[in-house]
């Protein structure tokens, strides 16, 4: 690579660098001080070890931070799961009913059919006994599967497992990512991209509520993060550009340089080649490919 291009890539990776927007944290938690931001439904939370105990091992029950969010953010958080089954989770949720009140309705008894009538979206990670793991999306008093597994890797991992947890709304595409702690890292499990959904399921949820159900299980939730992703910046895209109209640029000088080597009897001749009509469509006939 000659000393022009290593300038221009240095030139991009500067003017990159410059643009890209630093990803902003919107809430963090570690229970350091109490339940104040959480909403249980079902049994009563709390504070055990430093980490939000919810025991529905008996039950069911949702817990539920108690802030609206809106845009694209991701949310991600820390699970041992001291039950085998139903690490189940809540995002972008809304209530049709309490459009302006998101706990006014009686969920007091964490039954799973109050949240019939929610616009969210949902997977069960685990459930049915760690059968399935089932993401949906609720709208209109609908619930349709929108992926279902049945095998592993995409289930629990049995009592005392941890897990880290990454929920994603970008754009109108739902993500669902699981950290097994099995040395693979974060993996995908689902993404749904309902701007292009043909199921006529409505537009994408853009804001809502969070909130992690369990049934017959037992967990305890840390550092819980909510950040916003963050918008693609322009300066990137323009370094880019500067550095494909110089590159291709070079390209066509290239390109011009090689289509006007030509065999000449005389060589102080050829230059002269192409100063005229006439007898640059002499040399174009002779012109190497």
């Amino acid at each position: 690579m000659n000393d022009f291009f290593k300038r221009i890539l240095l030139i991009v990776g500067m003017v990159g660098a410059a643009g890209l927007s630093e990803a902003e944290l919107l809430y963090s938690d570690s229970f350091d001080g109490g339940l104040t931001n959480w909403v249980g439904e079902g049994p009563t939370p709390s504070i055990v070890d430093g980490q939000l105990d919810f025991n529905v091992i008996d039950s069911a029950g949702t817990i539920w931070l108690n802030r609206k969010w809106s845009g694209n953010i991701q949310i991600e958080y820390d699970v041992l799961m001291l039950g085998y089954r139903d690490l189940n989770v809540f995002w972008m949720a809304t209530d049709p009913n309490n459009p302006d009140d998101f706990f006014a309705a009686d969920r007091s008894d964490g039954d799973f059919g109050n949240y019939n009538s929610m616009d969210l979206y949902y997977v069960g990670y685990g459930g049915n006994r760690n059968e399935t793991t089932r993401a949906r999306k609720y709208f209109d008093n609908t619930r349709p599967i929108l992926e279902e597994y049945t095998t592993q890797p995409f289930l629990l991992n049995g009592e005392n497992s941890t897990y880290r947890v990454r929920l994603v709304q970008d754009e109108g595409v739902a993500e669902y990512w699981i950290d097994q702690n099995d040395g693979l890292g974060m993996q995908q499990v689902w993404s749904y991209d309902d701007n292009t959904d043909p199921d006529g399921n409505g537009d994408p949820y853009t804001e809502g509520y969070f909130g992690i159900r369990g049934a017959k299980t037992h967990y305890r939730i840390d550092n819980v993060t909510v950040t916003a992703i963050p918008e693609p910046s322009t300066l990137p895209l323009i370094g880019l550009g500067i550095f494909g109209v110089y590159f291709f640029r070079g390209k066509r000088l290239n390109r011009i340089r090689k289509n006007q080597t030509v065999k000449c009897d005389v060589a102080p001749q050829c230059p002269l080649a192409f100063q005229n009509a006439e007898q640059n469509e002499t040399s174009q006939k002779n012109v190497f490919y």
